[in-house]
């Protein structure tokens, strides 16, 4: 296989993953609801959820990162060419943030059982309850920090590269890298109507990591039938 086919077909694996990821998000919290009621009201949304489709949707995390793990792969041979030092650090950065990320998308099945057994425990039992939904959520904290780090550096030197010039992608997509949606997301998610709030709220990283994967394709790719007909 051609490096042209291994760049599609990387990238086509980290979009799927994404989506994928994106999907098992809404397992573990989907509402109808706007973006403000996923917000205030998250813990009641997941407290009514139903358990196997939390657990399903807990599941899938780590397939989902195996596959984001290709399309970091995609990004790059997209700044090797260029920056071959840089392109590992952003590599490295965004894998450790999604190996972190994974564990705590799993760990949110934990996260979960806790709310709904803090909720639903007979009053003998509440202060047992909420004790350990409150540990667990203090260690999911933590874990979450161990994602961000990492993926907020390096989605930030993903930004600059594109920006300046210094990738295969055109300069314009340092505009679409996960960095900003996310960040305009979160600046819009009170405005954000029924029944869109969990998924522009809650999947907002995945989605956001789904649009670029899809435009990365696009713009530094050859057309899918030709990558998948070329020959070495």
């Amino acid at each position: 296989m051609n490096v042209s086919r291994q760049r599609w077909w990387a990238g086509l694996l980290g979009l799927a993953g994404a989506i994928l990821l994106a999907l098992g998000d809404q397992g573990l919290y989907f509402a109808p609801v706007s973006g403000s009621d996923f917000v205030a009201h998250l813990r009641d949304i997941v407290a009514a959820a139903p358990t196997d489709r939390i657990l399903l949707g807990a599941t899938v995390g780590p397939l989902a990162v195996l596959l984001y793990l290709f399309g970091f792969w995609h990004v790059y041979m997209n700044i090797r060419e260029r920056q071959p030092s840089v392109a590992g650090a952003v590599a490295v950065g965004l894998v450790l943030s999604y190996l972190a990320g994974g564990s705590y998308h799993v760990f949110w099945a934990a996260k979960a059982l806790a709310i709904q057994a803090a909720v639903h425990a007979d009053a003998s039992y509440r202060p047992a309850s909420a004790l350990l939904d409150q540990q667990i959520h203090d260690f999911g904290a933590r874990l979450y920090k161990f994602a961000e780090l990492p993926g907020y550096l390096a989605g930030l030197l993903l930004l600059m590269l594109i920006a300046f010039g210094r990738t295969a992608y055109p300069r314009w997509v340092a505009l679409v890298t996960p960095a900003v949606p996310v960040l305009l997301l979160q600046m819009v998610e009170a405005y954000i109507p029924a029944p869109l709030g969990s998924l522009l709220v809650g999947s907002a990283v995945n989605l956001s990591f789904a649009a670029f994967f899809a435009i990365s394709l696009a713009t530094t790719t050859p057309r899918g039938a030709d990558a998948i007909t070329s020959r070495p």
